[in-house]
């Protein structure tokens, strides 16, 4: 759970911009210009982000991305729970795999196969 708002608003020309986005984001984000999304982001913030939606007044309670550029736009995810950016190759195996959560391990008594 997120201990405060996530607010952030970045204005330029034409410049490309990279924005990191916590793991722990849920709210509306908008944005002008071309937008790539990292296999973090998809993974952990997409489901939990509106993108482009109308402007409405209850983005106050949430969390809000402003991004304004006729550049290149990347969104990439800071993991909130190691306080480090996401491990690309670790989001990029979930993403291809399709397994964005660890799969439990079941205990096995592989003893019988050596009984008589």
């Amino acid at each position: 759970m997120s201990l405060s708002r996530f607010h952030l608003e970045v204005f330029c020309d034409t410049s490309d911009v990279t924005i990191w986005i916590p793991s722990d984001f849920k709210g509306c984000i908008f944005h002008t210009g071309k937008a790539t999304f990292s296999a973090g982001f998809v993974n952990r913030i997409m489901r939990n982000a509106r993108m482009n939606g109308p402007f409405t007044e209850v983005w106050r309670n949430e969390d809000v991305v402003f991004v304004k550029t006729k550049g290149h736009i990347t969104f990439r995810m800071w993991d909130t729970r190691v306080h480090a950016p996401e491990n690309v190759l670790k989001e990029s195996l979930k993403r291809l795999l399709g397994c964005a959560r660890r799969v439990p391990e079941t205990a096995v008594n592989w003893d019988f196969l050596i009984e008589d």
